[in-house]
This record gives structure tokens, sequence and C-alpha cells, in this order.
């Protein structure tokens, strides 16, 4: 049986089922361009060092299925080599893990022929804890000489772990202990970020909270006995708000320009100048 128009009611059926998916097909090619529109004036309004730091953030994850190295040497070697240099210490930051450094800890191992280990402080609830847990490892791993006087250590810190760093150097045999404390992109001001949440850790790093009054009253880094302060910044840190508030006066205070708060942890050129400014000489870093 055919239709008016001469077609078989089959044929006609899956005439008017191609025109509609045609149909179909160029509404849902036009919803999906305005929607890739959308998006793309959606991404160019988000602020270009913000961008950056978004991509580098699924790296930073996958440092975390980077094994740890120890460099080729016999244990006679690396007793030696631990009595002779300072052990470095490194401090994550909020929400942060240890596994974060573990392109720094590479890089030592393999360039200075240098171990470095990180703490964890991701278990504990408030910075005071997290100093004392601090404190704690600098005394476990500090040792003595054979004077009776503690050996030193080195910190590299980066974010709130300077924060903690700094609590930690209110007590006076700490202190002692501790050679050079460098901050990355720490806000030793408060950052008012952390406004966007309420926890104990993001209350203490708030500007003008307590903590940071505390840390601001501290007299004791302009001292011969004191460690080194060393603070690194960036004008593109988007994390610290302001981002001067990364530095402080009482730092050898260094801007690494274009550095996102996480270019601190990622980039080469960080790993190398942190290597120069601990003395990390060795000849695999001549040039570097």
């Amino acid at each position: 049986m055919k239709n008016l128009d001469g077609k078989t009611g089959a044929a006609s059926l899956w005439s008017n089922m191609g025109q509609g998916m045609i149909v179909a097909g160029r509404a849902v090619g036009a919803g999906a361009t305005a929607v890739g529109r959308s998006a793309a004036r959606a991404y160019r309004s988000v602020d270009p060092d913000l961008r950056r730091q978004l991509f580098q953030t699924p790296l930073l994850g996958l440092m975390g299925l980077v094994p740890t190295s120890r460099p080729d040497r016999d244990e006679n070697s690396e007793e030696k080599s631990s009595s002779r240099h300072r052990e470095i210490i490194l401090v994550h930051g909020l929400a942060g893990h240890p596994s974060n450094f573990r392109a720094i800890e590479r890089y030592f191992t393999h360039v200075a022929g240098r171990q470095s280990r990180a703490i964890d402080l991701r278990n504990l609830a408030c910075l005071d804890e997290m100093a004392e847990k601090l404190r704690q490892t600098i005394a476990d791993l500090s040792g003595s000489n054979g004077d009776g006087t503690p050996k030193k250590v080195e910190l590299i810190t980066h974010s709130m772990g300077g924060i903690v760093a700094r609590l930690a150097m209110e007590d006076r045999d700490t202190r002692a202990r501790v050679a050079t404390l460098i901050t990355m992109g720490t806000p030793h001001n408060g950052t008012h970020l952390a406004r966007l949440a309420d926890t104990p850790r993001t209350l203490d790093l708030r500007p003008g909270s307590p903590i940071m009054e505390r840390l601001a009253s501290q007299d004791f880094w302009d001292a011969s006995e004191g460690p080194q302060l060393i603070a690194l910044w960036s004008q593109s840190d988007t994390t610290i708000l302001p981002a001067t508030s990364a530095q402080w006066e009482a730092a050898q205070t260094h801007q690494m320009a274009g550095f996102t708060h996480l270019s601190f942890l990622l980039s080469p050129e960080s790993w190398r100048f942190l290597a120069r400014l601990l003395r990390l000489s060795t000849p695999n870093l001549t040039g570097q």
C-alpha cells in the first residue's frame, strides 16, 4: 500500500526519522557550540596565574606515584655522608602531603647526593600540635657533635609549613638546632583566602589571628645565634592574598618571578635555587 506521495509506509517512516535526526543533530550542535563559547569565555575570565596553578594541581597529585630513591653508595659511605652533612627536613602546607616534595627530594638525591625527608602533619588538628611534632623531629634528627653541641638541620617549608616552623622556633633549644629556615609561599602575615573556610587551621592563617600576632612579636631572628630565615615569594601566587604577605621583614627575601603557589614545588628553577641557598655545592650543580 502506498501513501498519497507515492511512498510506502515504511519508507515514509524512515524518511521522517532521518529528517528528525538531522534537526536534532543541528540543535545539539548549536547547543554544544553555545556551551563551548560560554566555557571559553569563562576560561578567559579566570586570572591567568590561577589557570596555571589549576593546571599544575594534577601534576602535584602525581608526585605521590613517584618512588623515593637513594643514591648508589655503600653503607660506610652513607654513614660518613650523613655525619658530614646537615639533615634536610621538609614541611608541607595546608591540605598538603609529604609527597609534595618528591621532585625536590629526587633532585637533591641525584644532583647533590643529599638525602632529605618530609614529615607528615596531616593528622594533626592545629598549628601548635604540628609545631610540637616538628620540634620533636628536629631533636631526633639533629643529634650532637663530639663537643656536646647540637648538630644543626636545614628546614625547607611550603605555605603553612613555614608558619609551623616559625612556631617551632619559639623553643630556644629548637632554634639552636636549626641553621636555615626557608619558607616558600608562606603567609607570614596571613592570607585572606583563609576566610573561605572555618577550621582551626584556616582560622589561624587569617590576618590578625592570635597565631599571626604571636609571629609578629618574634624578636629572635636578628640574633647572631638564631637561624637564618629566607622567604621566597611571588607576585603571581594567588593563594597568598595579598602576595606580599609571603615576605617577612626579618627574612632574606627573594621574589620568584612568575611562580604560582605550586611552582615552588614543581619548578626545576626552584630546585636549583634551593640547592644554591643551602650551598649544596657538587660538580653536578655547576652552571645550573
